[in-house]
Order: structure tokens, then C-alpha cells, then sequence
């Protein structure tokens, strides 16, 4: 006995056109990255998800796409040519690394806004990475000289 399928269901959410803030065309060069390494050391190419997350991730940390803009599969489907399972995937991504929130309510997924405090804590982190990658350097590479004196004169001509 042959089994009858449910009729495909419209989402009339779909049908709606892209918010202009999201909707930007991204350039193809957006979309090449570095070969990801594998655990025995091997180089893979990375997958259309990992792709887009990059992008994404890139577009939100720059600001290109502003806090509180829609991110949605259509987008992701459209603007990034994906399929719809590694959109979905590249969306669960974004709201487990917290860069996106789903919100049922307002009908789907927005770039998370920062607030005072976390805004608070991304600067004491940097400065964090940053006094600890001070401690990393090797200054006393006596070749390193010739390129200190002259960033410091450089420095010092502009500042004068």
C-alpha cells in the first residue's frame, strides 16, 4: 500500500522580503578561507557551514551586520548560496557561540545586542590577551633593535 504525504506546508514568513541591514551581497572572495586541519595533521577543506559560520561570525564582530538585525534560514539559503541543512546548522552555531538569539515571539533569529557589562568584561579580556601576549614576546632578540629604533623615531616625529 502506497503511503500518501502530507502537503507541503507554505511559510508565508518566507515569502518576505529581506531586511536591507542583512541583505548584503558579500563578495565570492568572502567565501575562500584557509584549509582547516584535521587531528592527524591532514588539511580538509572547510564545509559550506563552516564557510558561512566564518562569514557570518566576521560580519557580526565587524558590525557590518548591526546588533538586532534578522538572521534568518532564507538569508543564509539565498545571500550565502547554502542548502537549507547547513544554514540550519550555521544558525545553531551562531546562538550556542552567542552571537545570535532566537526569539519565537518576534519570529526569528537576531543578532545579539551588547550591553554595558559585557561591553565591560570584552574590554578587560583584551586586556587580558593583550598583557599576556606582552609577556610572550622575546625582547631580547638583539635583531629586533634596528626595527624598535626606528618604529620609536617614527612614532616620535609624528607625535611632535
Amino acid at each position: 500500500m502506497a503511503r500518501e504525504s502530507a502537503p507541503k506546508r507554505t511559510d508565508k514568513k518566507r515569502d518576505r522580503a529581506i531586511p536591507k541591514a542583512t541583505a548584503r551581497e558579500l563578495p565570492a572572495e568572502d567565501f575562500r578561507g584557509p584549509p582547516l586541519g584535521g587531528a592527524s595533521g591532514e588539511t580538509r577543506l572547510p564545509s559550506q557551514t563552516d564557510t558561512a559560520l566564518d562569514v557570518i561570525r566576521s560580519r557580526i564582530i565587524d558590525m557590518t551586520i548591526e546588533p538586532g538585525s534578522r538572521i534568518d534560514e532564507r538569508l543564509l539559503v539565498d545571500r550565502f548560496r547554502l542548502g537549507r541543512t547547513p544554514a540550519r546548522e550555521a544558525i545553531n552555531r551562531l546562538v550556542a557561540e552567542g552571537f545570535v538569539n532566537i526569539m519565537p515571539q518576534r519570529g526569528g533569529t537576531y543578532v545579539r545586542k551588547l550591553d554595558l557589562d559585557e561591553m565591560g568584561e570584552v574590554v578587560v579580556a583584551h586586556q587580558l590577551a593583550e598583557s599576556i601576549l606582552g609577556q610572550m614576546c622575546h625582547l631580547d632578540d638583539a635583531s629586533l633593535l634596528p626595527d624598535l629604533m626606528a618604529i620609536q623615531r617614527k612614532y616620535t616625529r609624528s607625535h611632535n
